[in-house]
């Protein structure tokens, strides 16, 4: 029959019967050395083979071959797991010196369920084998190959539930290892440069070096190459340079944020000598902010008249508990008897009023908004009564959910550069410096809104200044640094 191989049955055979918990006694078999084969996967060197013939011949086999059964197309039946270096010397007395009674030794008849678990069964029977560097790098990198083999597959490595926690921490508790230990082999595994690693084998390179330089680009590690065979790669050198990268890419940073802060600031002198044009040409065209916000809001409290009357809210709180559920992810456009046309946005609980041009005019948030629109608003006179009962109330019952207001002179409309907005959005760049023509003051709000080629995205981004660095050695006069954190609700 196409496909039939007497040893695929005979394999499966020997898989069958198997036992999942580990246990104290396990099965023997005596097993002419002949009849078995050495292991493709077990990479330990072969060294002392005299030696150990000679401990053998002295006083015996003292402990046992490792083997699984797995007949192979040479005839031979056992394939080696652990011993290998004990194997070799009895074939060494029996051939050398013929010594027949070292033709047979007992072995321990193992049963791996697949591959991947007699991969990891070599690794521990090879773990106390004192070998080098490079070796137990390589143990190491087949080990967590074989563990992350062995996850994909859905597969249960000795009792292990790969699924859940972290691959090495599984491999630690194998190799008797730190989960540390694990993970800086697999740093140097997956980092280091070729040129590097043959150092790491020669000795010339201890451990610890290879693992601070792993950590370093690509570029840097070919840098530091070139200072051998000149000088000597140590910890400390590693380190050293590892700061010197550090201050130069501070050093950049603060030269870039200076040259936003000098670009913003000539973009906003442009656009208010623009727009102080346009005042004198068209007066009645440039309404000033406030009455621009004055437009929005009132436009925006028409819109939300029609939920009051279509919904039947009678006061103010009803009103907004009804908003906060209402606008969600909304987006909408506004026309105002007032003249003003714009959209409105709704996302993670704000709410922004804008021009037709993308121009935000107005940002709160949904319960800010509802207190800014809440005196435009008409309700009808029982509902009134009722707004005005809430109102004696709300201080009395609910004085901690009540937000402060916060007023227009703490929060300031600034631009960012595109290049920098993903890193102060997320935190990972918690600074800012700024020309301080502002009297920026702890407790401020920078509300940050991104450019690309010299217009708005649309993307913004709100901070609350935390510190102020400013008269230091090193910054410009009139120009301060501001710390940032993520503003409090």
């Amino acid at each position: 029959m196409a496909g039939f191989s007497v040893i695929d049955v005979l394999n499966q055979k020997s898989k069958e019967g198997i036992e999942e918990k580990p246990k104290a006694r396990f099965r023997t078999k005596d097993i002419d050395i002949y009849n078995i084969y050495a292991n493709e996967d077990n990479i330990s060197d072969q060294n002392g083979i005299d030696e150990k013939a000679a401990e053998i011949k002295l006083i015996g086999l003292l402990q046992p071959l490792e083997v699984m059964y797995a007949p192979n197309e040479s005839g031979e039946e056992y394939r080696l797991i652990g011993g290998e270096r004990r194997w070799r010397a009895l074939r060494k007395l029996v051939e050398e010196e013929n010594l027949q009674e070292f033709r047979e030794a007992t072995c321990h008849i193992r049963k791996p369920r697949n591959k991947n678990e007699e991969v990891i069964e070599i690794c521990i029977s090879n773990s106390y084998r004192r070998v080098s560097t490079e070796k137990e790098l390589k143990r190491i990198q087949m080990l967590m190959d074989a563990l992350a083999d062995a996850k994909t597959k859905g597969e249960q490595i000795m009792g292990y539930d790969l699924q859940s926690g972290r691959l090495r921490d599984i491999a630690a508790e194998i190799t008797g290892k730190k989960p540390t230990q694990i993970a800086n082999a697999m740093s140097i595994n997956n980092n280091l440069i070729p040129e590097l690693r043959e150092l790491l084998e020669k000795q010339e390179i201890s451990f610890s070096t290879a693992v601070e330089i792993a950590g370093l680009e690509e570029d840097e590690q070919e840098e530091i190459y070139s200072w051998y065979p000149d000088k000597i790669i140590t910890v400390k050198k590693i380190r050293e340079y590892k700061q010197r990268i550090l201050e130069e890419q501070q050093e950049e940073d603060l030269k870039e944020s200076r040259q936003e802060a000098e670009a913003d600031e000539t973009e906003e002198e442009a656009e208010i000598e623009g727009q102080m044009e346009a005042e004198r040409d068209y007066p009645e065209c440039c309404p000033d902010q406030d009455e621009l916000e004055k437009q929005a809001l009132e436009t925006f409290a028409e819109y939300v008249q029609d939920d009051v009357n279509n919904a039947d809210i009678k006061n103010l709180s009803e009103l907004k508990e009804y908003m906060k559920e209402r606008y969600k992810g909304e987006v909408g456009t506004l026309r105002g008897s007032n003249g003003f046309d714009g959209w409105y946005d709704c996302e993670e609980g704000y709410i922004k009023l804008c021009k037709d041009n993308f121009e935000e005019i107005v940002k709160k948030t949904v319960i800010k908004m509802t207190d800014a629109i809440s005196d435009m608003i008409q309700f009808d006179t029982k509902a009134a009564e009722e707004q005005k009962t809430e109102r004696v109330e709300i201080p009395q019952t609910n004085k901690v959910e009540v937000p402060g207001r916060e007023t227009d002179e703490r929060r300031h409309r600034l631009k960012l550069a595109k290049m920098f907005f993903n890193a102060v959005d997320t935190g990972k760049k918690s600074f800012e410096l700024r020309k301080n023509d502002r009297n920026y003051q702890i407790g401020d709000i920078l509300e940050l809104h991104e450019m690309s080629d010299g217009e708005e995205t649309g993307r913004v981004t709100e901070k609350q200044v935390i510190y102020i660095l400013e008269g230091f050695k090193g910054l410009e006069e009139g120009y301060c640094i501001l710390g940032l954190e993520e503003k409090g609700e």
